[in-house]
């Protein structure tokens, strides 16, 4: 039997009609009558329906329901705080939920719909969003107040560890997630790119949630360099104790990036040399020019490595006149005359750098003076610092008296 859904449609209209000349027909009961013609129409642009407090009765809950049994794009509503929707019409809103695969939330909070009859339309949102998620449709889970508890939550790990879209989980104010599912739940997350979990008024402890920070921490990091990000620029993973995993996530994060240039690892001791070969071939398609290894136990050959690459980078985006690197910072790195040499290449064609730090690398020595005094000295580079380096006074005083008489034109 074919059910004719546009005239049961036509049939709770004349119902919403009657309905609305009664009331007066307000601005809020134009915007129901607008959303449920666009929900109706299939209107690719609506793509959720937000009822908040507008003072929605059954008659037009159901009248919604009925347009959504073809839509194809809604996959939000918000119904809360409106106190006269009660059970009357929730079986078809859950048989449609059911059927749509798409529908992931409907806000329920402060209406007259029964415990029991919200808990089965919840049951079918988290079905709906566990596919969605299982396909990599969803930039956001929110699961606000509906009574979700730990196996719910378990559901959703396997497409969240797989998920490159999802970005954020809000589970406030579901009681029913505890403490239980948060080894499972931080794992997931940290294999993923989610940067915003929302744990608060739930079953977990303070100390739970402040391990969850820790990793969104990192992923928001991650995401930013996935997504290349123009304002991430720097990776300050200093005494967060990162490991090799970490690095593997952000080495493969860096694939597309043409925005990050500097990288600190410092006191990180779970960094071993392991991860070095993944790191290395993302330094050398990226733009990143520093990265610190300090107090890590990282073998001088793989450092030596990561810094040739780093020079050439360096040398590459001065050689550009790149607008983003007008000064490089070097200091404490392990560098040395090699890459020192490969960095003078750079300099001597550059216009745009004007200040690099060489501190504290006393693989730096007068060997590699000869090539950086030509290249500074054709270069407009004003400030370059040698301190506590391999490089003797009388070579640190030459290149001091080439870049000083630059700053006494410059005023």
């Amino acid at each position: 039997m074919t059910i004719d859904y546009k005239a049961k449609y036509l049939k709770y209209k004349k119902k919403y009609i009657d309905l609305k000349n009664l009331h007066g027909g307000t601005n809020k009961k134009k915007e129901i009558r607008t959303d449920i013609q666009s929900v109706l129409n299939n209107d690719p642009e609506k793509t959720d329906v937000y009822w908040y407090m507008k003072g929605v009765t059954n008659a037009e809950v159901r009248l919604l329901a009925e347009a959504l049994k073809n839509n194809t794009h809604v996959d939000r509503i918000n119904l809360s705080n409106n106190s006269k929707i009660t059970d009357e019409n929730m079986a078809l809103l859950t048989e449609v939920v059911e059927k749509s695969n798409i529908i992931v939330n409907i806000g329920l909070h402060a209406t007259s719909v029964s415990d029991a009859k919200k808990l089965l339309i919840y049951a079918e949102l988290v079905k709906n969003t566990v596919k969605q998620l299982d396909d990599d449709n969803l930039e956001f889970v929110s699961w606000f107040m509906m009574e979700i508890d730990d196996a719910q939550i378990r559901q959703l790990l396997p497409g969240l560890t797989k998920s490159i879209m999802l970005e954020k989980l809000l589970l406030t104010f579901n009681s029913k997630i505890t403490d239980a599912i948060i080894p499972e739940l931080l794992k997931a997350v940290k294999s993923s790119y989610v940067y915003t979990v929302d744990l608060d008024d739930t079953g977990v402890t303070a100390s739970n949630i402040d391990k969850m920070r820790n990793i969104l921490q990192i992923n928001k990091v991650l995401f930013d360099v996935k997504n290349n990000n123009p304002e991430m620029i720097q990776v300050d993973w200093k005494n967060k104790n990162v490991g090799n995993f970490d690095v593997l996530r952000l080495a493969k994060a860096m694939q597309n990036n043409t925005n990050l240039q500097t990288i600190d690892l410092y006191n990180n001791h779970e960094i071993t040399d392991e991860i070095m070969p993944e790191l290395i071939g993302a330094v050398q398609n990226s733009k990143v020019v520093s990265i610190w290894f300090n107090n890590i136990t990282i073998e001088d050959d793989k450092k030596q490595e990561i810094n040739n690459a780093l020079a050439y980078n360096a040398r590459q985006r001065i050689r550009d006149n790149d607008r983003a690197l007008k000064s490089l910072n070097w200091a404490n790195m392990n560098i040395t005359d090699e890459q020192v040499i490969v960095l003078a290449e750079g300099i001597k064609n550059g216009r745009r750098i004007k200040n690099i730090n060489l501190t504290s690398n006393k693989g730096i020595t007068d060997a590699s003076m000869p090539a950086l005094l030509d290249a500074v000295q054709n270069s407009k580079v004003v400030y370059i610092h040698l301190y506590d380096t391999g490089v003797t006074k009388a070579k640190q005083e030459k290149m001091t008296a080439i870049v000083f008489s630059r700053q006494k034109n410059k005023r």
